[in-house]
């Protein structure tokens, strides 16, 4: 009964940002499909992510493996912002969180990414909030290369540091294709990913 009550609640709270994107915007349209295989610095195997658009706002549906995130941003154009609710599902637990990019010149961007988990992941869930994982990458725009670095801290294992180096190529005005390749520092692994985005 408890576990019914958690996946209610938690696919409610989903519900309830995709609608009350659509009743405070006059579009809420695809915007991107992004669709990747290989291993990155979050995860390895097939990706598949989703992006909308509101009128004030963008979300993200990602679907891997053992693993699901809903984010959803609201950009702030002032401060070159954006900001939002996280919410996911981890190895048979559901996980909230939040995660906000800043963008103060063309070039560079950063990424942070913090999110609790309700249970352990791969045992039972619990209404107890622990930590799950805290994530801050940076990030250089030359071109179509855009090289990063990445620090995670994973529950109670060791930060991981990733340096990396992603291309992507434009085929045609709707489609690219990329390839991102990285080198885990911490794990003394070798981090490889393709993919191809279709945008709207």
């Amino acid at each position: 009964m408890k576990k019914f009550v958690f996946f209610f609640a938690f696919f409610f709270v989903v519900f309830s940002v995709f609608s009350q994107d659509i009743k405070d915007s006059t579009r809420f349209e695809l915007s991107s499909v992004n669709i990747s295989a290989g291993k990155s610095y979050l995860s390895g195997g097939y990706c598949l992510s989703v992006g909308f658009k509101g009128l004030n706002s963008n979300t993200s549906v990602t679907l891997l493996k053992d693993k699901m995130f809903v984010n959803h941003v609201y950009p702030i154009a002032k401060i070159k912002t954006a900001i939002g609710p996280s919410l996911g599902y981890f190895q048979n637990v559901p996980l909230a969180g939040a995660i906000a990019s800043f963008s103060p010149y063309k070039f560079l961007s950063t990424t942070h990414w913090a999110g609790y988990s309700f249970g352990d992941p791969g045992a039972k869930m619990d209404i107890n909030p622990s930590f799950l994982f805290l994530l801050n990458k940076v990030t250089l725009k030359i071109k179509d290369f855009k090289p990063y670095y990445v620090c995670i801290k994973f529950m109670e294992f060791k930060l991981k540091h990733v340096v990396g180096l992603s291309y992507q190529y434009q085929m045609t005005e709707n489609i690219h294709v990329y390839s991102d390749a990285g080198y885990d520092f911490t794990n003394e692994e070798q981090l490889l990913k393709i993919g191809v985005i279709w945008r709207n």
